[in-house]
């Protein structure tokens, strides 16, 4: 959906796109397949989880800068991190964008775990580290880069988590940053995004397995 809305070959209006609530692959190009069990499944539709945002977009090649109305995974990927780490959402969605990866400097590019810088915690004071499967540092950085193509990726100051001046936590410039402000999504809409996700894997198991008593 990115690569078509940067290559203007995305033609349907932003009431449709804003308002879907599901995606035919096979009208995009493209139907991805997974194997389960020996069984090879095709993932025919998606759950319009995205948020569907104006930007600027910086042009690398012509160098100017182009306004286009683009899909954003953040919430989604803000889950995925959550469900492979198991860090609190909370403390997903407060990651810094200068050092959540800032344990990797020497780390060699094919290590299966790298480590990851946490701003946050419901309990600590002090940030604090973990580890993470590889695909999960993949996936932050296509964040960071996603987020990066933006002309007002470096317009905001570093904000107070929660906005509390009183947080034993330094300012942050959240990798998980909001379309509209300096602040990380915001929590309703990475919940609206889970509960639409579950709702649309019940529909899509059912037809894929065949069970008949899940509700």
């Amino acid at each position: 959906l990115e690569k078509q809305v940067l290559s203007d070959s995305l033609k349907l209006g932003r009431g449709i796109l804003r308002t879907t609530r599901q995606f035919k692959c096979e009208d995009f190009g493209f139907v991805p397949r997974m194997k389960y069990r020996g069984k090879e499944i095709p993932l025919e539709v998606v759950p319009n989880v995205f948020t569907w945002a104006e930007r600027k977009v910086d042009l690398k090649e012509s160098g100017g800068i182009a306004t286009v109305y683009i899909p954003h995974s953040t919430n989604l990927r803000l889950l995925i991190t959550s469900l492979e780490t198991g860090l609190r959402a909370q403390s997903v969605q407060w990651l810094d964008r200068s050092t959540w990866d800032s344990l990797n400097t020497n780390a060699p590019s094919d290590s299966y775990t790298f480590g990851l810088y946490v701003n946050t915690d419901k309990t600590k004071e002090e940030p604090w580290h973990t580890y993470v499967v590889h695909r999960v540092r993949a996936l932050l950085q296509r964040e960071q880069t996603f987020q990066a193509q933006f002309s007002d990726a470096n317009s905001y100051k570093p904000v107070n988590y929660e906005g509390l001046d009183t947080s034993p936590f330094d300012p942050i410039r959240p990798l998980f940053r909001s379309p509209a402000s300096a602040y990380p999504v915001h929590d309703s809409g990475y919940a609206k995004a889970w509960v639409q996700l579950m709702v649309d894997f019940e529909s899509f198991y059912r037809k894929a397995t065949g069970e008949t008593h899940v509700r």
